[in-house]
């Protein structure tokens, strides 16, 4: 892959070089004033109110990944404790669902005899109670047959054959029934959450039970009809999805719209296929829908449940396509995901059957966790895009005290998910729209490297063209606006009178960023390559990891 370095282009223009710059430098004042205002606006929570995300906007990943870390240097002397030995701690704030915890546990090595203790927090109780629930199945009916399936299932199929929904309803029934230490004890004391959150979450369940299911009856909630609206109301996410399937190879486009269109995840030979007489309430929750920032959410108990999980997301993006392709290479993609998650699931069911693997969950804002960050030191702690609402720098401060200090791989890792419409120059210009012919350059690439026809790329959603278009100055320009913004905040400390520099991002709170642009990243990817995985990546995919570990 080619990328196209901008400074080439301001060498051989000096002209539009000055006055590039001086456009950027607007650019960055700009953000500074729009992040200030957003920062100040959620000051004082980092809740953002919008669908539960029971299925992730990002492929699952290895939050310890000790082969790249702890695993990566030789040991000192033969009496020194190897990384295989030791303990670990991750602390996932804003965690989604289940897929990083077994990913991670799956890719730890067969020679791994230590502990790993997993805290999971997030604000929302629809998410958590699908968490717990999908545990407490794997743990208490570990020997029943065909249970990773069952799971697979559950987690993302619209539709259930009356024997997957006669065990999902059984388990809720034991769980609206159970009280907490009873449900502790049932998953053998390797799961944990406090009396407080799991009445929360025991309300979710209670509704969950409580919807008709049958599509046979009168009273059905009929969620295919619920999700073909929601995917109406979306036209922009919308959009996203009916340009992914275009994008997609001729082999893989059947298979991906028929789940687009039914929602069905099961192998395309299973039988249960044609009996399929049952919705599956746990993909309902609230659907807050006027996105706000608010300091309090609503009850469960007390709001509509209704199918609500966004347009554009979807199981293929959950898991790595190079990884699921290295499992499978059957071209229908619902056949060969059904059957790589379903593996992995066997995998964690029987790890987890050993007392070595332990999860704690909280539901609650991750800026007043103070309790659980004195519980424990952590290794790695992923916060997932919360910097995208809080900012770095309260991110870092809330978050440095509990990493591990034994520990010289112990990460902080931030995702930035919503940076780019700060910078719109960082997405590929039109060649038409294109004053130093950088987009036009990316746009042949692009095309000569996919196969795809020069003109029709240039009709396309920015895609396969954005890969082979260098963005870094643009996102080094957003920490500085972003980290500038952060200390403008009214009642911080003395304002910066500029533009903070690079190198005070690079050490804020006291830690060290890992410079992307000098090395790469140890625990996750900066960056992933879309046109390599582009089942698991929609169009528009400017996400970005930044990791932050003790000096």
């Amino acid at each position: 892959m080619r990328i196209i370095v901008e400074e080439n282009a301001k060498k051989k223009d000096k002209t539009n070089h000055k006055q590039s710059c001086k456009e950027h430098k607007q650019m960055m004042k700009s953000a500074v004033d729009k992040l200030q205002d957003n920062f100040i606006k959620r000051k004082n929570s980092a809740d953002t109110m919008s669908q539960p995300y029971f299925i992730g906007n990002t492929m699952a990943v290895d939050m310890l990944n000790l082969e790249n870390n702890e695993c990566s240097e030789s040991p000192r002397s033969e009496s020194h404790t190897s990384p295989l030995e030791k303990d670990y701690s991750i602390l996932s704030a804003g965690c989604g669902n289940l897929r990083n915890v077994i990913q991670t546990i799956v890719s730890l090595p067969n020679t791994f005899v230590g502990k790993l203790h997993t805290t999971m927090n997030d604000q929302d109780p629809f998410v958590q109670a699908r968490n717990v629930l999908f545990l407490y199945m794997m743990i208490a009916f570990a020997d029943k047959d065909d249970i990773a399936g069952i799971v697979t299932t559950i987690w993302y199929s619209l539709h259930l054959s009356e024997e997957h929904h006669t065990f999902l309803k059984s388990c809720l029934c034991k769980l609206v029934e159970t009280e907490q230490p009873d449900l502790i004890k049932s998953m053998h004391d390797v799961v944990d959450l406090d009396d407080k959150d799991f009445r929360l979450i025991q309300k979710v369940w209670q509704k969950w039970l409580g919807i008709e299911s049958c599509r046979k009856h009168p009273q059905y909630i009929n969620l295919q009809q619920q999700r073909d609206e929601l995917y109406n109301s979306e036209k922009g996410n919308a959009l996203d999805v009916e340009n992914y399937k275009k994008e997609l190879d001729d082999a893989y486009r059947d298979s991906v719209k028929e789940w687009f269109k039914y929602g069905i995840f099961l192998p395309t030979a299973d039988a249960r296929r044609q009996r399929l007489d049952y919705g599956n309430p746990t993909l309902t929750g609230f659907i807050y829908r006027e996105a706000d920032y608010v300091e309090h959410r609503p009850e469960p108990a007390s709001v509509k449940y209704e199918y609500c999980i966004k347009p554009e997301l979807h199981p293929f993006g959950e898991w790595d396509h190079l990884l699921v392709r290295k499992f499978s290479t059957n071209n229908c993609l619902i056949d060969t995901y059904y059957r790589y998650i379903e593996d992995q699931i066997r995998q964690f069911i029987l790890l987890f059957q050993s007392t070595k693997y332990t999860i704690s969950f909280n539901i609650g804002n991750c800026l007043e966790i103070e309790h659980i960050l004195l519980e424990r030191k952590y290794d790695r702690v992923f916060t997932s895009n919360i910097a995208d609402i809080v900012g770095t720098e309260r991110l870092l401060a809330q978050y440095k005290p509990c990493l591990n200090p034994d520990n010289k791989f112990a990460t902080i890792v931030n995702q930035y998910w919503a940076w780019y419409p700060f910078f719109p120059a960082a997405m590929v210009s039109d060649p038409e729209h294109d004053r130093n012919g950088l987009g036009e350059k990316a746009f042949r690439h692009a095309a000569r490297d996919t196969g795809t026809n020069f003109e029709d790329l240039k009709h396309q959603f920015p895609a396969y063209h954005q890969e082979y278009f260098n963005s870094t100055n643009y996102f080094v320009a957003y920490l500085r606006a972003e980290l500038t913004a952060c200390r403008r905040i009214p009642g911080g400390p003395t304002p910066p009178s500029g533009i903070l520099k690079f190198r005070d991002v690079k050490e804020c709170q006291g830690l060290r960023m890992r410079d992307f642009r000098q090395e790469q990243n140890k625990v996750v990817p900066f960056l992933y390559r879309r046109n390599v995985r582009h089942v698991s990546m929609m169009s528009r995919h400017m996400s970005r990891m930044v990791e932050w570990h003790l000096p």
